[in-house]
């Protein structure tokens, strides 16, 4: 029982729900609730640990949050699996990249290698970044997907 106490005290802590300990979950908001499903699955100790669709509902705090726990989780030897739609999280947070469509993996690759093949893109309705998209309709850059890239790429062809 001691055990699972600190894997509770500590997964709390880690997703900031050490104050909503006492409160029934249906009495929190959808951004809170994520994150005690989250702490749940954290404490539970898992060397693997599927997310999903958590970036929804979330503000820039709740995006931050979870940006931080992928950290703190991998670095802890984790895996994290995330299901998510939302592709500049993907972009922000992960090395790799499997894309789905019809139930079936169509890529498997870095951000950059996913977003950038146009075929890919396409078939699994997915979007680029929204830089990588602005790149792509301004001609500026091929495969950028950050805001720092794109003004790199400015910078370089106005001679800076």
């Amino acid at each position: 029982m001691e055990e699972s106490a600190r894997r509770i005290k500590d997964a709390a802590a880690l997703t900031g729900m050490d104050k909503y300990l006492e409160s029934n979950p249906y009495d929190l908001p959808l951004s809170i609730r994520k994150f005690v499903t989250i702490a749940s699955v954290i404490a539970s100790n898992c060397d693997v640990m599927i997310f999903d669709e958590p970036t929804a509902g979330q503000d820039l705090d709740g995006l931050d949050r979870l940006s931080e726990l992928n950290k703190i989780l991998t670095g802890r030897g984790k895996a994290i699996v995330t299901i998510t739609h939302d592709m500049e999280f993907v972009a922000d947070n992960f090395d790799r990249v499997v894309a789905m469509a019809q139930k079936h993996i169509i890529a498997d690759g870095s951000a950059r290698d996913i977003f950038w093949n146009e075929e890919v893109v396409s078939t699994s309705r997915i979007r680029k970044t929204a830089i990588g998209e602005l790149a792509k309709e301004l001609k500026i850059g091929e495969r950028i997907l950050y805001c720092d890239e794109m003004v790199e790429e400015i910078a370089r062809r106005l001679g800076r």
